[in-house]
């Protein structure tokens, strides 16, 4: 299921990026998405005023059916080895609800230098990649926590005053992509405002 919607809107506020999440996320829900296979990702198209949102999703399937298998820890981990780019250390960092969060931590040689670098895969339960990313930070934690040190955690990730990193939110059941907004209060307001519905342990995924 592929569900996309636009609104032309200047400078949007992170109430009308919820606003717009909440009507793809329902209406892909409505054509037979299963919820917990949901990943959206919002746009903003700075020079045509546009705002874009999609949500990508698999249909809900019959659970007899092996395509439909859940894949166990084991198989999970083999998967995410197969899918590194880079050998290193793989490591199941995290489980939140439908999504096993893994790192790989490697050394990058650069010049006469070698450097740390921690790749970020996303999987769901049947082995689906949801999300992947060269360089990577996890905070995990208690919404009610994150949502009391966010401004603290964005300040260690970000060079500038007034950006801020790109962030994905999982909380188990979603994936929520803040890479649309760029200035730091715009994300805090709007990553705020989706931790206000949550009341359990959720991951920040930071692009770093």
């Amino acid at each position: 299921i592929y569900e996309e919607k636009e609104r032309t809107i200047n400078n949007p506020s992170p109430e009308n990026v919820s606003q717009l999440i909440n009507e793809v996320k329902n209406e892909a829900i409505s054509k037979n998405a299963s919820p917990d296979s949901l990943s959206i990702q919002s746009e903003y198209v700075s020079e045509r005023s546009i705002l874009r949102v999609t949500a990508i999703g698999n249909v809900t399937l019959d659970l007899s059916n092996t395509r439909s298998k859940e894949m166990t820890n084991e198989e999970l981990m083999k998967t995410a080895s197969e899918l590194f780019r880079q050998s290193g250390d793989i490591v199941l960092e995290n489980a939140i609800g439908n999504y096993y969060i893994f790192s790989n931590s490697y050394q990058q040689k650069k010049l006469l230098f070698k450097t740390k670098k921690q790749s970020i895969l996303v999987l769901d339960k049947f082995g689906r990649v949801r999300l992947s990313l060269d360089t990577g930070k996890l905070i995990n934690g208690h919404s009610k926590e994150i949502s009391e040190n966010l401004l603290s955690i964005l300040s260690r990730f970000s060079s500038s005053s007034d950006l801020s990193p790109q962030i994905h939110l999982i909380d188990g059941f979603q994936i929520l992509d803040f890479s649309s907004l760029t200035a730091k209060e715009q994300v805090i307001k709007a990553i705020l405002e989706q931790l206000d519905k949550i009341n359990s342990n959720i991951l920040l995924v930071i692009k770093h």
